[in-house]
């Protein structure tokens, strides 16, 4: 919502006002709806390109920047509306940013901006360079000469008719949905965009913005023009403006458009949404805040959360635009001042937002900031763009919340780091091998067999590419695997890179080219143990890097050998109690323990069980590796389940694996939802993968599952159905199942009944809010002397948005479908089983109680024109 000059104070109390909306009632209805042939889309930049908000740049000022713009990977620019101001001042002398949005034309040409014809030419430059020019249409009001509805003298006189305008005052209730649709923002005169004649004058405005080369429009104020969908739907002040936009418009499918709805509790963004794309502003605050915090869990990013009182959910990212900042935000006179935000959080802020699949991110060109340029930020929108249509997967690896991979399918990512310096481990769906950051940092990372390790730089972001590295040869496997063999056993190594040749050793040395090989090419060599030995190989391919060195010691099987007759296990898990350990192989004791969740456990290993210092071990310097009478070893369980505690008395390594993978959860949860809709299965363990079946039998990890190491699955329910998931990580427990069941919202589709009132034969239907007021389901004409049932599923639930005041009553009207709402019935009165009274004096809904997901039956009399209603 724009701030008016003397109005800033009113403009921020609208983004705390909030109520359910008010129903309002009145015998004029609104015109009929002119059907919407457009889908959203973003062109050639669908949910992946960036969008540079270039604010009071002037147009030959952006198009001298175009070859820059271009080179740093952003496929659209938004301009500064570009209507005629009532200041002539220019933007270097001073021009109050404000003005822009107290426009006095519908034309193209401001004197701060430049003439059409300036305008014309920056959009054929662009289009050289394959970007769309964004214009900031402002179509909800005028120039005000400081005086509530009053025109500003250099209104042009070709729209100063008050005929044209609402003359309803200044908005005074923002929580009323009426006032804030008809009333003026602050002094500003409001367009009567219910009109016809004011719908043609604009869209000859936005006609004239597409003939001169715009790419698309930003609505402002986009919230205070009335739709005829959502909860405007069926309202005395509901209209067609937007439909009449969309439809007007030539090849308008091929249009970036969005408009501005703050997040409220009256915004009807998924009203909104139904024509054009919609701010999400509450992400702009979980991206802030994550930052600030270090904290960028994937619990915390992952959902483009809308959240106002009482009415929360996750917007469509493919529907909206986000941002860290706009010029409200910078001025601070709308919402969240960010004009303390730093340089760097403002970075790394549009790192996150630019790498998310679908949602579109707005870059603020601040005054004499480069930000947008930053090579950072060139590195992340040039990934984007060729990530176009790749999957998304969030991680954070090695389990640290400070950073964020955003990774999109088999491309690469980008890795964003709140804190400090780390190294990092995390599975990946990018090829082996050691890449580069693409960007600024010099930081390089190397994958493995699906995993990704490297040291992250702090405080910054970098972007990985596949293409761009130098691939990696798959370390070498042994078969039989290192243990006890029997004498003359031919152990196989090799390697999945295809035409590689293996290198080893038999005596524990690293080896190279020069050491023994297997055939040159095969990927295989073969080595006959005698005796106990270590074999160390690595597998090497020309274009390639020589793979890992992979190693697996060999003993001839005649038992066991130990430096210890005994080994004890001794912790706060017993009580410091001696738990004995195994021997399951040379030096090497094994003890399986089960342990309660997410508790701090201490424990050392001890041979004699009596505390002997020559013969307990705990930790030393070096990770992984203790030390006779070192201190307490600290251990954390990350879920309930048995872990095996592993020592070895030789080398003195221990280790702790196992444990039980977190139970999947699933969104939505168990209930009634729409045919298509997409169940999210989730696990807390990272790098679990989630298997599942959809016909309730038990899973396994035979069945069906989502992206290796991801802890989620992504499942499309078109029909009734259950699933059952578990989680399964290496070296864990496998999950408990966790189930969740869905039925489908039914619709009752179109029946014929005919009704017979005062000798005329009528058709009806009966919206409600159960179907979003729909006029065309539910509809009814048929003979009479005839019972028929109609059943309404009350789809209300605590997980969707309710039309209505009452999420526990499901609210009806009765309209006659030949002429629409135009010719709308109410129940003047009405009960269970009393007579349906039809008039065209009234609108007044009936309300049904009931519970959420309970459905309603009813059932009409033909003969009798009764109306009874029943709630299962």
């Amino acid at each position: 919502m724009k701030s008016l000059l003397g109005s800033l104070i009113l403009f921020l109390a609208i983004l705390t006002g909030c109520s359910n909306p008010v129903a309002l009632s009145s015998s004029a209805a609104p015109s009929s709806k002119t059907p919407l042939n457009r889908s959203i889309t973003m062109g050639n930049f669908t949910g992946d390109g960036v969008v540079l908000d270039m604010w009071q740049w002037s147009f030959p000022a952006i198009q001298a920047a175009l070859p820059q713009v271009a080179a740093a990977g952003y496929s659209a620019i938004q301009v500064s509306p570009v209507q005629g101001t009532k200041n002539n001042t220019s933007l270097a002398n001073g021009f109050a940013w404000y003005l822009f949005y107290q426009p006095c034309t519908l034309t193209v040409g401001n004197a701060q901006l430049g003439s059409e014809a300036q305008f014309q030419s920056l959009c054929a430059a662009a289009k050289n360079y394959g970007i769309k020019i964004i214009v900031d249409a402002v179509l909800n009001q005028v120039a005000d000469d400081g005086t509530s509805g009053q025109f500003d003298p250099a209104v042009s006189s070709s729209i100063a008719n008050y005929a044209y305008f609402h003359n309803l005052g200044t908005v005074q209730n923002w929580q009323n949905r009426y006032d804030e649709t008809q009333q003026n923002l602050g002094n500003g005169p409001d367009w009567d965009t219910q009109s016809s004649t004011v719908q043609q004058m604009q869209l000859n405005f936005l006609k004239e913005c597409v003939a001169d080369g715009a790419g698309g429009f930003r609505f402002d104020a986009a919230k205070s023009i009335e739709t005829d969908v959502g909860i405007d739907q069926g309202q005395s002040y509901a209209g067609n403006w937007w439909e009449t936009m969309m439809n007007g418009l030539p090849n308008s499918s091929s249009l970036f458009m969005y408009g501005e709805v703050l997040q409220d509790v009256n915004d009807n963004a998924l009203g909104y949404q139904q024509f054009v794309r919609t701010t999400n502003v509450n992400y702009l605050s979980q991206v802030s805040s994550a930052i600030d915090s270090q904290n960028l869990s994937t619990a915390n990013l992952m959902n483009f959360t809308h959240a106002v009182s009482g009415n929360t959910y996750n917007d469509n990212p493919s529907k909206i635009v986000t941002y860290i900042e706009d010029w409200d935000n910078y001025e601070g006179s709308v919402g969240v001042n960010t004009s303390g935000f730093s340089y760097n959080k403002r970075l790394l802020a549009n790192a996150i937002m630019a790498s998310r699949a679908n949602a579109v991110d707005i870059v603020f060109a601040r005054p004499n900031e480069n930000l947008w340029n930053d090579p950072v930020l060139v590195a992340v929108n040039k990934f984007k763009n060729a990530a176009a249509g790749q999957s998304e997967y969030l991680r954070n690896p090695s389990n640290d919340s400070a950073v964020l991979i955003v990774e999109r399918g088999t491309l690469g990512m980008t890795i964003i780091n709140a804190g400090g310096s780390a190294y990092i481990t995390s599975a990946t769906n990018l090829p082996s091998g050691t890449y580069t950051d693409m960007g600024p940092s010099g930081a390089t990372f190397t994958v493995s067999n699906g995993t990704l390790t490297g040291t992250m730089p702090g405080t910054t972001a970098v972007v990985l590419q596949a293409g761009t590295s130098t691939p990696t040869a798959a370390t070498p496997t042994f078969n039989p695997v290192a243990g006890a063999v029997t004498s003359g056993t031919t152990v196989t190594i090799s390697s999945s890179t295809s035409g590689s040749t293996i290198y080893y050793t038999t005596n524990g040395t690293t080896p190279t080219t020069s050491s023994s090989s297997g055939t040159a090419g095969s990927a295989s060599a073969s080595v006959t143990v005698t005796s106990g030995e270590t074999i160390e190989a690595i597998a090497v391919e020309s274009g390639y890097n020589n793979s890992a060195v992979a190693s697996a010691a060999y003993t001839i099987a005649s038992g066991y050998s130990s430096n210890y007759s005994t080994m004890y296990l001794r912790g706060s898990m017993n009580s410091w109690g001696t738990t004995a350990m195994s021997l399951v192989a040379n030096n090497v004791w094994q003890v399986q323990v089960s342990l309660a969740a997410s508790t701090a456990y201490s424990y050392k290993y001890d041979a004699t069980g009596n505390w002997v210092s020559t013969s307990n071990w705990g930790t030393s310097s070096t990770s992984g590796i203790a030390a006779v009478g070192g201190g307490n070893i600290s251990f954390t369980s990350t879920t309930a389940g048995t872990y095996t505690f592993q020592f070895n008395d030789s080398t003195l390594a221990y280790s702790v694996s196992g444990g039980a993978v977190a139970t999947p959860t699933f969104s939505p949860g168990s209930g009634v939802i729409t045919a298509g809709s997409v169940i999210t299965v989730t696990s807390a363990t990272p790098n679990s993968t989630i298997y599942y079946t959809t016909d309730g039998s038990t899973p396994t990890t035979s069945s069906l599952s989502g992206a290796a190491g991801s802890a989620i699955a992504s499942i499309t329910v078109s029909s009734a159905e259950t699933i059952n998931a578990i989680a399964v990580e290496a070296g864990y427990t496998n999950s408990s199942q966790a189930s969740a069941s869905y039925t489908i919202s039914t619709s009752t589709g179109t029946f014929t009944i005919q009704f017979i009132n005062n000798g005329s034969s009528q058709s009806v239907t009966f919206p409600g809010d159960a179907n979003n007021w729909s006029l065309t389901a539910n509809t009814l004409s048929a003979s009479p002397n005839q019972t028929y049932n109609i059943s309404i599923p009350n789809i209300v639930t605590s997980s969707t948005l309710a039309q209505g005041n009452n999420p526990n009553t499901l609210e009806l009207q009765l309209c006659n479908t030949a002429s629409g709402w135009s010719g709308a019935w109410g129940f003047a009165s009405w009960s269970k089983s009393s007579n349906i009274s039809f008039s065209n004096s009234t609108d007044t809904q009936l309300s049904i109680a009931c519970n959420p997901g309970q459905n309603v039956t009813l059932t009409v009399d033909v003969a009798t024109s009764t109306l009874s209603a029943t709630v299962q």
